[in-house]
């Protein structure tokens, strides 16, 4: 059970949007671009992914908040117990700063909260290669924990420099790091630890989603 379509309502009251405003402010420019917000409240329709994710930026609220938390009803808040999370799931982790962050989210996935650290964050990515076959096959989920700390042999999202995020286990020696795929085919990158490179952790694999 969700309670989207009572929380945009309870919401988009509660900071003063009228349904035109809220709709102005998603990008929906006709007259009548309201009857798209009120379809969404009534539970006619839901909000497509992007504008699901512009809603919770917009009112301040976490996806796990908006979508199975009733809102609208305090004394639910009270007896309410959260059983799973919200992740978002990437194609890929673009470094082009002046695009639309959501762009590359193509889904979500529920993980089980009994599984997740409450003071962490996460987030997950398709495998779109076999660079890290046969452990990870192409098109399996990847969860993984946000953070730049690391054990080395480890399976992270590594950036170098300006380019796209890679995923790749990483392994710390005192002159460099290696960046290894797992299949012998694809070849491994040796950045030196002189500083001439840099390099970001963004997340360490913790469990993956596989389709049977």
């Amino acid at each position: 059970m969700h309670f989207i379509a009572s929380n945009i309502r309870y919401l988009r009251k509660r900071d003063g949007y009228s349904q035109q405003a809220l709709a102005n402010l998603l990008g929906y420019h006709s007259d009548k671009s309201f009857t798209t917000v009120q379809k969404w409240e009534s539970g006619v329709s839901t909000p497509p992914l992007v504008v699901f994710l512009r809603l919770a930026e917009i009112f301040k609220v976490d996806l796990d908040t908006l979508a199975y938390q009733n809102m609208a009803d305090p004394s639910s808040r009270i007896e309410y117990n959260k059983s799973s999370s919200i992740v978002p799931v990437y194609r890929s982790l673009s470094n082009d700063d002046s695009a639309d962050k959501y762009q590359d989210i193509e889904g979500f996935v529920d993980i089980d909260s009994k599984d997740l650290d409450a003071d962490k964050s996460y987030f997950a990515l398709r495998v779109t290669d076999a660079s890290m076959h046969p452990k990870y096959e192409k098109d399996d989920i990847v969860l993984f924990e946000k953070q730049d700390a690391y054990s080395t042999g480890s399976d992270c999202v590594v950036r170098i420099g300006d380019n796209d995020a890679t995923f790749m286990k990483v392994r710390n020696n005192r002159d460099h790091i290696l960046l290894q795929p797992i299949n012998p085919d694809f070849e491994p990158v040796l950045i030196s630890n002189d500083g001439s490179f840099s390099i970001k952790i963004l997340g360490v694999a913790r469990e993956i989603r596989r389709k049977v």
